[in-house]
């Protein structure tokens, strides 16, 4: 954990919404159960509590700019998320918006892309928030966020991906990392990658410092290491899989998410209505502990507060 404690942070919402309704065994189906909601909370609680940041921010897939599409969706040559069992979640968001307004009264800032996915924002604020950040995610493509500012926690392993555990986590140093997954392509987002390519015969390839789309220097591997139709898989696959690429392939993208920081600037926690809608919803274990709730919630709060006196303090 970074310093103790983190400033920022960064929740994949879907991600964990997906996470719930699996370990339920498919059994939170009826559309006004609380279940998927307190499981929810439940974890964001446990989050905040282990990490207890000065600001949460919970991402969604749900586009500002609906309906809409983006370039990965796009690609011919890739059915990008293509194959996923729709049916067999097809309830996993039934209660997405009661989540969503329920957390908003516990200061949480609910953000959104514009056309992209929560991917991409949530790699936007780890490289943009002021402050160090913590990503909870099982997502492996969050993985090329980790930083001196940034880890990732795997909330299934319960542990934190560093710099310093980052080779041993993947199998690969941090700035091999994309080109890895360029090469060995991702199954749960139907991207190939180069046939009869994993970790060992990779770490075989030999890599240079440059830039394969006109951006920051990266490290690739070199042309000549791979064939002309090997290398088409690998590009493809880059640009599919880096989101830096993602956030940045449009040019009202990242204006979307700094217009929506900057609308958090004036939103507040409610507490007595996140109570009054735990009562609606007969989430009787969240009322009856309401006061440890508002705590886990309020650490941003109490620690301005600390500030505040100890500035006092220190001019008297």
């Amino acid at each position: 954990m970074i310093n103790g404690g983190a400033n920022n942070l960064i929740i994949d919402g879907n991600n964990l919404l997906y996470r719930i309704f699996w370990t339920s065994n498919y059994k939170i189906e009826e559309n006004n159960s609380p279940g998927q909601i307190f499981l929810f909370l439940r974890s964001l609680k446990s989050y905040a509590d282990k990490f207890q940041p000065n600001h949460i921010y919970c991402t969604w897939d749900k586009k500002l700019e609906w309906p809409s599409t983006n370039f990965r969706k796009e690609a011919t040559a890739v059915k990008y998320k293509a194959g996923r069992d729709d049916d067999k979640f097809k309830n996993v968001f039934e209660n997405a918006e009661k989540i969503q307004e329920l957390i908003s009264d516990l200061g949480v800032h609910n953000i959104y892309p514009l056309r992209m996915e929560a991917d991409d924002l949530m790699a936007w604020l780890s490289f943009n928030l002021e402050g160090s950040n913590v990503v909870v995610t099982t997502d492996k493509d969050l993985l090329q966020t980790v930083s001196e500012k940034t880890t990732v926690y795997s909330p299934i392993k319960k542990k934190e991906v560093t710099l310093n555990n980052f080779e041993e986590h993947t199998g690969v140093k941090k700035e091999y990392y994309i080109s890895f997954r360029a090469v060995t392509g991702d199954k749960s987002d139907n991207i190939p990658g180069i046939p009869r390519y994993g970790t060992k015969r990779f770490l075989k390839l030999e890599h240079h410092l440059s830039s394969l789309n006109d951006g920051d220097p990266i490290v690739s591997v070199k042309r000549d290491a791979l064939t002309e139709e090997q290398h088409e898989i690998y590009k493809r696959n880059w640009e599919l899989m880096d989101l830096k690429i993602g956030y940045n392939y449009y040019d009202d993208e990242v204006p979307a998410y700094r217009e929506q920081l900057e609308s958090f600037e004036e939103s507040k926690a409610n507490y007595s209505k996140f109570l009054e809608k735990a009562k609606e919803l007969n989430l009787w274990s969240i009322v009856r502990n309401y006061t440890s709730w508002r705590k886990s919630f309020d650490n941003n709060e109490n620690l301005i507060n600390t500030i505040n006196k100890a500035i006092q303090n220190a001019s008297t």
